[in-house]
This record gives structure tokens, C-alpha cells and sequence, in this order.
């Protein structure tokens, strides 16, 4: 029997997922999107399920009817809606994969919603750039359903890793790597708009660079963690120094000045004694003794 899968939503994610699932030999994949027939997302829509050889269908319940995934790739505002549209075509042959942005609490409403059907869930998160990696871009996955998501799509590719079979587990595994991704997005974006004030966008481009490159990631973590610890009081007013400067050129310190509270807040659990002046070898160790000195600051 052919294996049928539909999206709900086809922005970006549904688009790409598509694109590479049929490239990969799925031959049977339908969606759905709520601006398919209105302007001025209507014909993007539909060149998209041109380019993908893509069946849009009327309406979720005609999706939900012909597909045996059914993968909400909606906003996260719409996730709650997009699931109680596909309630009352959703029975045990079913496996329903919310693939949204929305939080573990969400996922988990959406998740008694669906599993009240007889339907299977899945909590998937996206955790690599779908640009870069299109339907290969690793997923975690949590729910009932997870590991016959990934039994169905793993022969086509997709990077779907199992977390845990409670939902909202892969959700909030998301979140908390956001707070790096989207935080490291938002500085960036200040540095640069600061660096351009100064006409010195490539130098501080390339130097940046230079520091990530030349090492490990997971090296350059455990290096900044454990001298933090020692030197978190002087970086405090290193900051300071530097939201000056961004004032100074018309820049708002946003990221700056919350960086100086994190760091403040670091510095207030006296590190550096603690550790005897001496950064520790792992992040690890600076992590546990700042749970240990939680509340006594």
C-alpha cells in the first residue's frame, strides 16, 4: 500500500519537505493552506505545488481524509485551530505530526485532542536551517507516534530522532536551544548594524570569525562557561563600556544591556572565589555550582 502524506500548510516548511519527500520517490503527497485561493499568497501557493507535484487539495478534511501522516506545518498561532479542523476525519489509521513552533504545553492539548480520535501524535521540532537542508533538516520527535513517523519517512531521507514518547518533550528541547539560536540572531544583527555604523562591517565580520572557526564549537562553549566564572565581574563593565558606544552612534544597547544583566547575575554568585581564581575544566562544573549557590547570592 502507497504510503500518503499531506501537509497542512504549505509555506516554506511544507514547500521544501514536499519538494524533497517527492524527489525521494514519495509519490503521494496532497496540502492544504487556507490562502491557496486568496491573494496575494494564491499564486505563490500554487507555483509552489506546481514546482513540487504537489495535489492541493479543498479543505483539512479532505486532507486529512486522503492522507495517512497528516504533518501541520502551520504557524504556531494556527496550530490549535489547524488540529480541531482535522478532528473529523482523524481515526486509528491515522498519524498526526504537528510540526509548529508552539509551545510544549500547546503540543500537549493538541495532543490529547488528537490521541481522543484513535489517531497517533507526534511533537516534531525542526532543529536545523530548512533552507540549507530542505526535507533532511533533523528533527526531534516525541509522542506516540514518533517512532512510525520515523519507520514511514526515514526511507526517504528525513532525520527524524526520537526524544522521548511524551509530548511536548521535542517541543520544549526546541525552545531551549532557541534561546542560543535566536539570541545569537539578535546580537548578531546588533553588532552588525553597530559595525556599519562605523564602516567596519567586514573587519568585525572577520574577525568574529577568526575566534568561532579556530576551535570546536563545543570547545569554545566549555571555554567561555569556565571564564565566565572567573571574569564575569570584569565583563560586567567591559559591557557597560560597550552599550556606551552603541548609544553613542545612534544604536540601541538591546542585546548589550541584556547581556549585563547575565552577566551581573553571573558575577553575583562570587565565581571566582569560589573557584579559588582558577576556571575549572568543564562548563559542567560551572553549572552545578551555580545551581548549588542559587537563592544564597
Amino acid at each position: 500500500m502507497k504510503l500518503k502524506v499531506g501537509f497542512i500548510g504549505f509555506g516554506e516548511v511544507g514547500f521544501a519537505f514536499s519538494k524533497g519527500l517527492k524527489g525521494a520517490g514519495l509519490e503521494s503527497i496532497y496540502a492544504y493552506d487556507k490562502e491557496q485561493d486568496r491573494e496575494p499568497f494564491s499564486q505563490l501557493i500554487q507555483k509552489r505545488a506546481c514546482l513540487a507535484r504537489v495535489k492541493l487539495v479543498a479543505n483539512a478534511e479532505e486532507l486529512v481524509a486522503e492522507s495517512a501522516i497528516i504533518i501541520c506545518a502551520v504557524p504556531s498561532t494556527a496550530s490549535l485551530q489547524a488540529a480541531k479542523e482535522a478532528l473529523g476525519r482523524l481515526n486509528g489509521s491515522k498519524l498526526y505530526v504537528d510540526l509548529t513552533s508552539s509551545r510544549p504545553e500547546v503540543k500537549k492539548e493538541i495532543a490529547s485532542m488528537v490521541t481522543s480520535t484513535g489517531a497517533s501524535f507526534v511533537d516534531a521540532a525542526i532543529v536545523a536551517p530548512v533552507p540549507q537542508y530542505g526535507h533532511k533538516a533533523t528533527m526531534f520527535a516525541s509522542g506516540s507516534g514518533s517512532k512510525a513517523f520515523r519507520d514511514a519517512l526515514a526511507p526517504y531521507g528525513m532525520d527524524i530522532r526520537i526524544v522521548s514518547t511524551i509530548p511536548g518533550q521535542a517541543s520544549l528541547l526546541k525552545m531551549l536551544r532557541s534561546a542560543f539560536t535566536k539570541g545569537l540572531e539578535a546580537l548578531l544583527l546588533e553588532t552588525m548594524v553597530a559595525a556599519r555604523k562605523f564602516n567596519a562591517e567586514d573587519v568585525i565580520l572577520n574577525s568574529i570569525a577568526e575566534t568561532i572557526d579556530g576551535a570546536p564549537f563545543v570547545k569554545t562553549v566549555n571555554r567561555h562557561i569556565c571564564e565566565n566564572a572567573i571574569h564575569a565581574k570584569r565583563r560586567v563593565h567591559e559591557m557597560e563600556d560597550v552599550a556606551k558606544v552603541l548609544k553613542s552612534a545612534g544604536v540601541e544597547p538591546i542585546v548589550v544591556e541584556a547581556a549585563v544583566r547575565r552577566l551581573q547575575w553571573s558575577a553575583n554568585f562570587n565565581l571566582k572565589e569560589h573557584f579559588q581564581g582558577e576556571p575549572p575544566d568543564s562548563y559542567k562544573t560551572v553549572l552545578a555550582a551555580i545551581e548549588s549557590l542559587v537563592g544564597k547570592e
